[in-house]
């Protein structure tokens, strides 16, 4: 089994954070969307932190700085035939960034900032980002959390 890491940028502006809406493949919701940050695979030579950025860049078109890591969550794809580690990375905007920029881009089909209550009834993945997240950013995210292991067929 292939292992992956993965970095995802959380990107917090104000009361709000920046999500990416996705195609979403899985059965049966073929033809929908979720939203998630914006993220992807580690590549060569990277950090964690530089993934974050680099995929938010990618994803949104947004020049992000990383700070630190968030939350963890470990999955495997038996469709895929892989095992992921992914790290949530808090972002903030960098020097002279605009959200005037943001930008659907790559594989994305849309970009936008939500917050508490315009995330309400959106389909958002993982889990912990349409509900716990707005209870921790509204803390200052004080503690890094583990999300768990999930198993996808």
């Amino acid at each position: 089994m292939k292992v992956r890491i993965r970095g995802a940028a959380v990107i917090v502006v104000g009361n709000g954070i920046v999500f990416a809406s996705h195609p979403d493949n899985r059965t049966p919701r073929r033809n929908q969307t979720f939203w998630s940050p914006p993220g992807g695979g580690v590549e060569k030579g990277e950090s964690i932190l530089q993934s974050a950025e680099r995929e938010a860049l990618e994803e949104v078109s947004l020049r992000v700085v990383a700070e630190r890591p968030i939350y963890a969550q470990e999955f495997t794809s038996e469709s895929f035939g892989n095992r992921t580690l992914e790290l949530f990375i808090l972002c903030r905007l960098a020097d002279g960034e605009s959200l005037d920029n943001m930008k659907a881009d790559h594989e994305i089909t849309d970009a936008a900032l939500l917050t508490r209550q315009t995330a309400a009834g959106e389909q958002i993945l993982p889990e912990v980002f349409a509900s716990q997240v707005w209870d921790d950013l509204d803390a200052g995210f004080p503690e890094f959390r583990y999300l768990g292991f999930l198993a996808i067929p």
